[in-house]
């Protein structure tokens, strides 16, 4: 005696296979609607209805699809913010901290910061600058940066000069710069007083100082 059992299968279809994006406006969306977008390869484009006033957040998952129409399983989610232009809002950016700036040799500078935001910046900084004036602070944005570098982690030091008139005091602004938006952070900032007694003691950089 031979039972037959219905079932369910499905039809190959290789339009189907590549990647699904799924949306959802201020929570997750809902995976058991249509998805919002979908493409053969990464990345994928979408459509977005932006908030009538102010900004909202997008919960944004992708997932693969086979030629089945079987889509993985994770919820992984980005948030992205946008404003009512439908423009993403990258967020602030940290100021740099534990700055410093000591005599160096050839009458140059050693300048040193710490930026923490490398890690907690929802979108970090792509770029150091350091700012180096004379008698008064640097303005950031205003005057020229005396050296810049591309941000591979959360820590910089960088030697700039010479600044051959010694009898002065010299102040250094370091910022972080981000070039998706033309965002320049506030500044970390020290100074030194020039010329260094012999007597005193090295300089301390203050960022690294406990209080109990």
């Amino acid at each position: 005696m031979t039972t037959n059992k219905r079932g369910r299968y499905r039809v190959e279809n290789a339009a189907l296979e590549g990647y699904v994006v799924y949306v959802g406006y201020s929570g997750l969306p809902d995976f058991t609607q249509d998805p919002d977008g979908s493409g053969t390869t990464r990345p994928v484009a979408f459509a977005i209805t932006p908030p009538g006033v102010g900004t909202e957040d997008l919960y944004v998952a992708m997932r693969s699809r086979n030629r089945y129409g079987v889509e993985s399983q994770n919820q992984q989610i980005r948030i992205i913010t946008i404003d009512n232009n439908g423009d993403e809002v990258l967020g602030t950016l940290s100021a740099p901290t534990g700055v410093s700036i000591e005599p160096a040799e050839d009458e140059a500078f050693l300048v040193a910061a710490s930026y923490p935001g490398y890690h907690t910046d929802p979108n970090p900084g792509d770029e150091w600058r350091v700012y180096v004036k004379a008698d008064t602070p640097p303005t950031p944005g205003v005057d020229t940066p005396a050296a810049t570098g591309s941000i591979g982690g959360d820590f910089m030091q960088v030697v700039v000069g010479a600044y051959p008139d010694g009898d002065k005091t010299y102040y250094a602004d370091v910022t972080v710069y981000r070039d998706a938006d033309s965002t320049e952070s506030a500044a970390g900032t020290a100074f030194v007083v020039l010329p260094v007694d012999p007597l005193t003691p090295t300089p301390v950089n203050t960022g690294w100082v406990g209080v109990d």
